[in-house]
């Protein structure tokens, strides 16, 4: 008997954020997602996003950002925000859960919406818009995170892209017990 996590409304994710530097993790900031909706039925999912003690910043950052659930093979390929195959191939391979569907991407193959929501789901979240911001503030929300939930662990590996942002960053989440709106119902299945 196996327990999964689903995402829900108010559910609490923290963390970090991370740049590399060459071959070293560096630069790194606390990080609060909130989610506002989510429709597993779609594949949509949105919330907020607060970056606090961002290096260079005098105040935190929120966002918000819509998100979109890789429930298909096709969905893998994202089509816009300036992201080619290789883009995606790129990112999607640091995940190490993608493996097993990397050849069957690149062939073509159909992958099935129950194999892609298993253990992990697959996900991107693109920032739309600023809440609250610095008057000086430097950041940006050009770019997107491509990202993998673990339904088991309840934490979230992601790795942003911005075509002109030169540091690789890294994205790493926990489902928080922050009150109430941390707390996560899971789904049951039965092996």
């Amino acid at each position: 008997q196996t327990k999964y996590m689903t995402f829900h409304p108010g559910q609490v994710l923290s963390g970090i954020q991370s740049v590399r530097v060459k071959d070293t993790w560096k630069e790194t900031w606390n990080i609060n997602v909130t989610i506002k909706s989510c429709d597993l039925e779609t594949g949509y999912l949105c919330g907020t996003l607060e970056a606090v003690n961002v290096p260079n910043e005098k105040a935190s950052v929120l966002t918000f950002w819509e998100g979109e659930i890789i429930d298909d093979g096709d969905k893998f390929w994202t089509k816009k925000w300036n992201a080619t195959k290789a883009t995606d191939l790129r990112h999607w391979t640091r995940f190490s859960h993608f493996a097993k569907y990397k050849q069957r991407l690149e062939s073509g193959q159909d992958i099935c919406r129950e194999e892609l929501l298993q253990q992990y789901i697959f996900m991107r979240w693109k920032e739309k818009f600023f809440i609250k911001k610095g008057f000086e503030s430097r950041i940006t929300i050009e770019g997107f995170y491509y990202l993998c939930f673990n339904k088991i662990e309840g934490s979230v590996e992601g790795y942003y892209y911005d075509l002109v942002c030169i540091p690789f960053q890294r994205l790493q989440l926990h489902t928080s017990l922050q009150g109430l709106e941390g707390q996560g119902f899971p789904d049951y299945s039965f092996c």
